[in-house]
């Protein structure tokens, strides 16, 4: 069979699974879900799952994925504002747009190593935009900020009363205010 038809279908294939799971995480039963059940909701074998994932884990990878594919061009998008990294704002807004996903994620029973892959993206793009700043930010620095903002983020995903997308970027770049005032850089 040639290698293009093949491909569309695994595209088509891994596109119904993550729309279902993207379902199953906005309808907050992620938790209780079984692969035979996403399976259901994307009219496919529960083979063909695991012919494409491990488990609900490597599904939610490909969602974090595909969530985190287009950060660049979206914060390089963004205007720039004095005091602010664009990064963060993007974060606040971003989260916000996918929060049942990273709810699920940043939550206690998220996958530890989903976790530490958006706090690895997170501190590569503040050290790539801080780079372009003219700065040198030390990675551990960018680590810590990244961890922080996780903090905040997961605080702010699990709090149905919290504050507000803009009110969550003022506290993130509060946060990350050291960092711009190059305490943590250098």
């Amino acid at each position: 069979m040639p290698q293009e038809v093949l491909d569309r279908r695994v595209r088509r294939t891994r596109a119904r699974l993550a729309q279902a799971a993207q379902s199953v995480l906005e309808e907050g039963c992620w938790a209780g879900a079984s692969v035979q059940s996403l399976s259901d909701r994307a009219d496919l074998a529960r083979s063909s799952f695991y012919a494409h994932f491990a488990g609900k884990p490597a599904l939610l990878d490909l969602l974090i994925d595909q969530r985190l594919a287009n950060a660049e061009q979206d914060i390089a998008a963004l205007s720039a504002r004095s005091g602010r990294l664009a990064t963060v704002t993007w974060l606040a807004w971003h989260m916000k747009s996918a929060r049942a996903l990273y709810r699920e994620v940043l939550g206690p029973s998220g996958q530890r190593q989903l976790r530490r892959k958006i706090s690895d993206r997170v501190a590569e793009l503040l050290g790539a935009e801080l780079c372009g700043r003219g700065a040198a930010p030390r990675q551990d620095a960018m680590r810590f900020a990244a961890d922080g903002i996780l903090a905040v983020l997961e605080d702010w995903l699990h709090d149905p009363s919290g504050p507000l997308a803009s009110e969550l970027e003022e506290r993130l770049n509060v946060l990350v205010a050291p960092v711009l005032e190059n305490r943590a850089v250098a």
